[in-house]
């Protein structure tokens, strides 16, 4: 007999609870149909108070004595609870017999561990803390709220333990702490979390450098969904879908699984500019470096100072050792790891020693501290791929680009180690691809980006700072400060030595044994030997002292470019005024940008009343000296700027031209001069204790803490925070030789050997100004973010604060500033500038008449990237205690909402509409105002079903008539008529804001109210025998092969197969032969059920429930030569499939008692 739509029933599991024992394997109890409490208890008023889940199991089955297969079988919610407090869920853990216990890992298994956060769980964090403290660098990313991580012990190991923590609260300071080297600073970061510890987890305690991996110290990792649950939803439909229409549109593709409050947490003072280490050049080149010590396992050498990322390669004998995203290769095999801004590898445990001399080749990088660049990629419906490519508006750096993206709600995040490849944590995120030189990339993913949302690109760049490695430096310098006032051809000097004098030759110089300069006014000697000096040596200075004077004048530039300047006094010595002076390179930077692009430069009077290389004038008796701009052209470093196709205006890195300098208006002049007679001489003698050197002779551009570089006789020095060190190759220690005035470029060194005075700049890097953006994109610390929130500032290259606040839609407009922000999402992008009208402006260099648009163009304005500060408020999450709940919200999303719609899901988009008879009358018609109608039911007042048989249904002209005669006693009236509309397809795709595309177009008009629901799929479902074999003896092992051996005799499945019917019971038996013509039956997951069975008649197994039989065995099957403890294994699959349902109660004020919803189990038969 066929199946008929009453053979599909649902049936109760072992156990309705949700205790341990919960759930377990089919029963033969149905499910009746509308009764009161037939699944799930009645909600409890704590339910209400602080939320809830339930989690039921059951079967959906075919109840039939046939063998009939019921195909495509599929279950889906067609009525969802009228309260929207509550909420259904279906899954399946597809485990017959698995309890509550299994369905709670199921769900918490929707995060597993990815890679480990950039930084190290801090000492101990004690057992019954509710907060985690993190050390790591600075500039370092912050835990992000709303994000769950996990804490791992002895990961690997016999001990492991791990807890899963789900963030709610970040705080962070700056900690100083000391090692051998001085003080150091490192970002504690208190991370709060939802749970309290349920372990101690000790990490290591903190260090300067990153500490050397121990298996047994605790590590924070990054959790990623791990996709394996798949979750089934009804929605309603939030506008009305035509006939052939292909989107429908519910209000999110989430349902929530678990309950969950919320709480608002304010953001002051966010910096939406990454602030980051950049490693930018400091090279000329690669830097060859001679190594004695050992290098092997567990052994760190030092190179002095940072490498750029990928530039390393060592010669160690036969063998090359190269660097690849922060790992040390010999050829393929990793063996070691390299810390790029501490310049300093690590042999890993599996690196084999390499004794003697080794060459290490490397560019010399600066770690620069510094605001990123952002570059957006706006995802529309029309621009939603899983493929991009774009340009980079500037040159990235190795090892700095981030791109990140949302994806189903989530955000995900690509990272560059250092060879331009873009990975995430996991390879579900998807790859990326920069190419430094040309600035291309692109970027593959394996799902589709958010609709409304931007793709978020990060990056550090040199476009600020340049590389003066390489240039030519003067001679390190001896100082001699006098107390006694100088003049021109009045100084003469000795030392012990060969060529031990020198002379004042009256204009500045010196001549004799050594070189250098005589500053008159300001009573300075500098002295410049062939030869590196010994430290300590004895300098004789004979004077004729005179009266010097010092004076600090303000330039002020007439509209002819000169300046006219009154000194104190008169009757100056021709050839002692040293003039020391600012100068700017005589062009103009766009959008008022103030580079530091200055420089102070010396120039000496030649005695003759002029400045040699300056438009001058000079009256020596009057004290009067008059200067002309320009100056002479010399070479300067000049940034380049450049207009992209995308409008974006930027700075990029620039080169070194001859350029006429000036000195600007209100620029600081210093003036020394000689005047009056002599007086008697005078003897003063010097130590040398301190060389001295210019390492900015021709700039004022402050350097890059960390990126000297210097060779001086047969040393070479490095900086760190200030101080200047020795750097000994043979043992990678740094010994303090001096300090380093960053600002100035000023090198004082208080430790050297003999040698030629030539000192080699191979490592120096300067900052040419600070860093300016006319576009931003960024992400707020959390997301949602409160509507209306969000307040950014910004100062401009002129000092002019911007200011502008996001409205209600996200639109943030104001005078100098236009862009948008997803508050869903917690992503914007705002450009910094107005419209302004075209004309007039054809020559500004951000002009292009391809960027006019209507007579207007978009003029930029560069902002102070560090001044860029914005407030919001963000939405944190904060889920039901998990003891309570029974699971680990940890291991779910903050929000406890996973998504219950797909692409690749099969759907219903479903209306149920109902006609009211209050008295049916037999043989009338009732017009159900609709026709092609999927199917109809009646139910009386109380919900009960009325049978088929009652009334006649044409779904096609959408009637039903009523049976003559109509016995409808027991039936209280009215009667009412649910008639339903339905259309099954697969979905195509779905976005983050409900819409979701479907593959076949609607048959009908669907109103809004309408229903969409994913249909949880069982496969083809029948009864059957699996896995059927003998076994030679019976050691209780439910094994899928044969265990021990088979014996000769078989049972004749293919003659006398055994019989099952639907209704029959998943299980797995065990015949088991007590003597040659006897057996009894085991049933795992019953025990022993019959005993003495006898072989000479046929048997039939019987649910002592029903009554109805389980299975058959027949006596002609059997063939002869059992023989006792032989066994026939085989396993019953009835038609049958096992169905999770979680129904979830948020806490707060319900509108409605019952918790009614409909699940319907359908298929073609």
């Amino acid at each position: 007999m066929a199946i008929t739509e009453a053979d599909l029933k649902l049936f109760h599991s072992q156990e309705d609870s949700d205790f341990d024992s919960g759930g377990g394997m089919q029963t033969a109890a149905e499910i009746v149909d509308g009764a009161l409490h037939n699944l799930f208890d009645a909600r409890a008023q704590l339910d209400e108070v602080g939320g809830r889940v339930k989690i039921r199991k059951l079967f959906a089955g075919v109840d039939t004595d046939t063998q009939d297969r019921l195909q495509r079988g599929h279950l889906a919610l067609t009525e969802i609870p009228a309260d929207d407090r509550v909420f259904a869920t279906l899954f399946s853990t597809r485990d017959y017999f698995d309890r509550h216990a299994a369905h709670a890992a199921y769900i918490e298994a929707y995060y597993v561990p990815a890679g480990k956060w950039n930084g190290y769980v801090y000492g101990t964090q004690v057992k019954g803390a509710r907060a985690v403290e993190i050390w790591q660098r600075e500039t370092a990313a912050l835990p992000e709220v709303g994000t769950t991580y996990v804490l791992i012990q002895d990961e690997g190991g016999a001990a492991q333990i791990e807890q899963y923590v789900l963030c709610t609260n970040v705080a962070k300071r700056i900690g100083t702490f000391t090692d051998t080297l001085g003080d150091y600073t490192k970002a504690i970061v208190t991370m709060t979390i939802s749970e309290r510890l349920n372990h101690s987890f000790t990490g290591p305690d903190v260090s300067r450098v990153d500490p050397s991996a121990d298996g047994t110290k605790a590590i924070l990792r990054q959790t990623t969904a791990a996709g394996a649950a798949q979750y089934y939803g009804t929605k309603s439909l939030v506008a009305a879908a035509d006939q052939n229409a292909q989107v429908v549109v519910v209000d999110t593709p989430f349902v929530q699984l678990v309950p969950a409050s919320t709480m608002p947490v304010p953001h002051l003072d966010l910096n939406p500019n990454a602030v980051d280490t950049t490693l930018v050049p400091a090279d000329n080149g690669v830097v060859s470096v001679a190594l004695y010590a050992n290098f092997g396992a567990g052994i760190t050498l030092s190179l002095g100072s940072p490498l750029q990322i990928g530039s390393l390669s060592i010669q160690a004998g036969t063998t090359t050792l190269t660097d690849g995203k922060g790992t040390l290769y010999s050829g393929t095999t990793a063996v070691g790891t390299v810390n790029y801004p501490e310049g300093k590898i690590t042999g890993s445990i599996a690196c084999p020693p390499y004794p003697g001399l080794k060459t290490a080749r490397f560019k010399p990088a600066a770690p620069l501290t510094t605001p990123q660049q952002s570059h957006a990629i706006k995802v529309a419906a029309n621009t939603q791929f899983l493929v991009y490519t774009g340009i980079l508006p500037t040159p990235p750096l190795p090892g700095t680009a981030r791109i990140a993206y949302r994806a189903q709600g989530r955000w995900y995040e690509l990272a560059d180690p250092g060879d331009g490849v873009l990975v995430g944590v996991d390879s579900s995120y998807g790859v990326a691809q920069i190419r430094f030189a040309t600035r291309s990339f692109t970027l593959s993913l394996t799902v589709l980006p958010d609709v409304d949302t931007w793709i978020v690109v990060t990056y550090g760049d040199a476009s600020h700072t340049h590389s003066l490695a390489g240039t030519t430096l003067p001679k390190a310098s001896v100082i001699l400060d006098t107390v006694h006032d100088l003049a021109p051809g009045a100084v003469a000097l000795s030392w012990a030595g060969g060529g031990a004098t020198a002379q004042d030759d009256g204009h500045g110089g010196l001549v004799g044994g050594a070189t250098g300069a005589v500053q008159y006014g300001a009573n300075r000697i500098i002295l410049q030997f062939g030869s590196l000096p010994p430290s300590d040596m004895e300098i004789t200075a004979t004077i004729t002292p005179h009266i010097n004077a010092h004076e600090t004048l303000t330039a002020q530039v007439d509209s002819g470019g000169n300046i006219a300047l009154a000194l104190a006094h008169g009757n100056i010595i021709p050839g002692s005024i040293y003039l020391y002076l600012t100068v700017r390179p005589d062009w103009e930077a766009p959008l008022g940008y103030g580079l530091d692009e200055t420089a102070r430069l010396g120039f000496y009077d030649n005695g003759n009343g002029i400045f040699p290389d300056l438009d001058s004038a000079i009256n020596y008796v009057g004290g009067t000296l008059g200067l002309t701009n320009p100056l002479s052209a010399r070479p300067w470093w000049k940034p380049h700027w450049v207009l992209r196709d995308d409008g974006r205006f930027v700075m990029v890195e620039g080169s070194v031209e001859d350029i006429t300098a000036r000195i600007p208006d209100g620029a600081r002049i210093d003036v020394y001069y000689t005047y009056g007679a002599p007086g008697s001489p005078a003897v003063e003698t010097f130590t040398v204790s301190e060389l001295s050197l210019d390492l900015t002779p021709s700039t004022m551009e402050a350097i890059v803490p960390g990126s000297l570089r210097l060779v001086l006789g047969d040393k070479t020095y490095v900086d760190l925070a200030g101080s200047i060190s020795i750097y000994n190759p043979n043992t990678g220690e740094l010994t303090g030789a001096g300090s380093l005035d960053y600002g100035s470029g000023r090198a004082t060194l208080t430790d050297w050997s003999s040698g030629a005075n030539a000192p080699s700049l191979s490592g120096l890097a300067t900052r040419i100004g600070p860093v300016v953006v006319d576009e931003i994109a960024f992400r707020a610390p959390g997301a949602p973010v409160q509507v209306g929130s969000v307040t950014l500032t910004a100062t401009d290259t002129a000092g002019n604060t911007v200011t502008a606040t996001s409205d209600n839609t996200g639109l943030i407009a104001a005078s100098g500033v236009a862009g948008r922000f997803n508050y869903k999402a917690g992503v914007g992008q705002v450009r910094f500038g107005d419209m302004v009208v075209a004309a007039g402006n054809e020559d500004q260099p951000w002009y292009s008449p391809a960027l006019v648009v209507g007579g207007q163009i978009w003029k930029p304005r560069w902002v102070l990237a560090d001044s860029i500060r914005y407030n919001c408020v963000t939405t944190s999450y904060l889920p039901v205690d998990s003891t309570r709940l029974g699971l680990d919200v940890a291991r779910l999303p903050s929000t406890g909402q996973v998504p219950f719609v797909e692409a690749g899901n099969l759907a219903l988009v479903h209306h149920t509409g109902t006609v009211t008879v209050p008295s049916p009358t037999a043989g009338a018609t009732v017009d159900l105002g609709r026709a092609d109608l999927e199917r109809l039911w009646v139910r009386d007042a109380n919900g009960q079903r009325v049978p088929g048989d009652r009334y006649t249904a044409d779904l096609d002209a959408g009637t039903l008539t009523w049976a003559a005669p109509l016995p409808l006693a027991g039936y209280t009236p009215p009667l009412t008529v649910h008639h339903r509309i339905m259309h099954k397809t697969y979905v195509s795709d779905v976005t983050i804001d409900g819409a979701i595309v479907l593959q076949l177009p609607l048959p009908h008009d669907f109103p809004a109210g309408s229903l969409f629901s994913t249909v949880l799929e069982t496969g083809d479902l029948q009864g059957h025998v699996e896995r059927i074999f003998s076994q030679s003896i019976w050691e209780g092992v439910w094994s899928d092969v044969v265990v021990g051996g088979s014996p000769d005799a078989q049972y004749n499945q293919v003659d006398a197969p055994i019989l099952v019917s639907n209704h029959s019971t998943k299980d797995r038996y065990a015949l088991v032969f007590q003597t040659a013509s006897t057996f009894q039956v085991v049933s795992k997951a019953r025990g022993i059920l019959a005993r003495d069975i006898a072989l000479g008649a046929d048997y039939t197994l019987f649910n002592h429930v029903t009554n109805k039989p389980e299975w058959t065995v027949y006596s002609a099957g059997w063939g002869v030569g059992w023989q006792p403890g032989n066994v026939l294994r085989f396993d019953v699959v009835g038609a049958a499939f096992p169905v999770e349902i979680a129904l979830t109660i948020q806490a707060g004020t319900h509108t409605v008692d019952l918790d009614h919803f409909t699940l319907e189990f359908m298929g073609d038969i």
